[in-house]
């Protein structure tokens, strides 16, 4: 388990900085992957998907990363989401012949994320505490002596 939590907590680090960089700086992310910005909404547009929903998804594999008992599917979902991101990428690269260094880097990234969160993912579900057990049970009591 321990080293899934680092393949986690290294995929949850790497999806919050961009998320980050995106939320505080969306002008450096668009000049970044390639966009301009031409109107203030535009600029609202990259806030909100470069940063908002990648600062969303790195706190959801940190939280799953971090909470034993959190279920898989928290780590899977985000790293089914970034794969699907490279997934695009690549078909961009082979449909449009966007090749460029730039767009390898970033299709790497999203591979890395994206694998390491799945691979953070699968395997068994952790178990979760059972509730306190009732006292019909045919177990004796061990305080039955002082109740009277």
């Amino acid at each position: 388990m321990r080293g899934r939590s680092q393949l986690a907590f290294i995929a949850a680090g790497l999806t919050l900085a961009w998320g980050l960089l995106g939320l505080l700086n969306p002008l450096l992310v668009v000049r970044i992957v390639g966009l301009e910005v031409v109107e203030p909404r535009g600029l609202s547009e990259a806030r909100a998907l470069f940063g908002a929903v990648f600062v969303l998804m790195g706190a959801i594999m940190l939280w799953a990363a971090s909470v034993r008992s959190a279920p898989r599917a928290y780590l899977r979902l985000p790293g089914l989401l970034i794969a699907g991101e490279a997934a695009g990428r690549l078909a961009s690269i082979v449909i449009d012949g966007v090749v460029s260094p730039l767009n390898f880097v970033f299709l790497v990234a999203e591979l890395l994320i994206g694998v390491l969160a799945l691979l953070a993912g699968y395997g068994p579900e952790p178990t979760r505490p059972s509730a306190a057990p009732d006292r019909d049970d045919d177990r004796p009591d061990p305080l039955r002596a002082y109740r009277g």
